[in-house]
């Protein structure tokens, strides 16, 4: 942390951003002791949660290990076990992207195994005669989703052969089927951008990184300091850079920042836990 600091000075920035990141994570959101917004926002969790065990926030590993139920199957969040809280929607692709950095950290082979047991026996029947389901549908996060959020899509059985090779698992059949498919920006929207970076962290995190996807995302979002360590790595200008934006947060702890586009200023609202994440890389 002192290198850290004393990078900042050499940047010629001066903050009052603690250096301690046990003090942050002593003023980050918890909920039912899990990571989490302010006031129990914790839908989106298990992607922040697998992002911060990526860099290496135990917190983080904790509450995306503690999001998968017995059966297998993750949830948003480990308060959402059982029925998301009344509300449809269970868990996403974007959640997914945490649970694969989750993975990709702790090498976690067993909740791996148990994960793809539950995808492959909760597909959707399309024809049923009988007691017998004669054709199945695609693949699915949860059954729960009303606008396909949670179809696995070709790029995500990408990510998840490439993650399953990486932890020393065979990885399944339909993964090896899509293991050469594009990956693409689905939008210019800001959080559309960040599951793209998302998607380029885990790739670089697997010595994968494509040049051209952090071309597109630094075309999009250049000042967003996340998106500038995939540039850049560990540079004085983009330690320069999320110090400043950390600075200028206040008490509504509600955004994980680099998630929004520059223009919504995301960061006067930040979580702590984004800003954690950035200083643990």
């Amino acid at each position: 942390m002192k290198f850290i600091y004393l990078m900042i000075l050499a940047a010629g920035c001066t903050t009052n951003y603690t250096s301690s990141i046990d003090e942050q994570i002593n003023q980050a959101p918890l909920c039912e002791g899990y990571v989490s917004k302010k006031n129990c926002d914790d839908g989106d969790s298990t992607l922040f949660s697998g992002l911060l065990c990526l860099s290496g926030i135990d917190a983080g590993c904790d509450t995306v290990k503690a999001s998968q139920d017995s059966s297998g199957r993750f949830w948003r969040s480990p308060r959402r076990i059982g029925d998301n809280l009344g509300k449809p929607n269970s868990f996403s692709r974007d959640m997914a992207l945490g649970v694969l950095a989750y993975l990709i950290k702790t090498k976690d082979t067993d909740s791996a195994n148990a994960w793809i047991r539950w995808i492959d026996h909760n597909r959707p029947c399309l024809l049923k005669i009988g007691r017998s389901c004669k054709y199945r549908g695609l693949h699915r996060y949860c059954k729960d989703d009303n606008d396909n959020r949670c179809t696995i899509t070709p790029a995500m059985f990408q990510l998840m052969y490439y993650t399953w090779e990486y932890i020393g698992l065979e990885p399944y059949k339909t993964m090896k089927l899509y293991k050469h498919s594009p990956l693409a920006p689905s939008g210019d929207d800001g959080y559309q951008i960040h599951l793209y970076a998302v998607s380029e962290f885990l790739r670089q995190k697997m010595g994968r990184s494509e040049q051209k996807a952090i071309d597109t995302i630094i075309e999009k979002e250049p000042d967003n300091p996340f998106y500038m360590y995939l540039a850049e790595g560990k540079s004085s200008a983009v330690i320069a850079r999320y110090t400043d934006l950390c600075n200028k947060s206040g008490d509504r702890k509600s955004q994980w920042a680099w998630e929004r586009l520059a223009s919504e200023k995301a960061w006067e609202d930040s979580m702590i836990w984004d800003c954690i994440f950035m200083e643990n890389l």
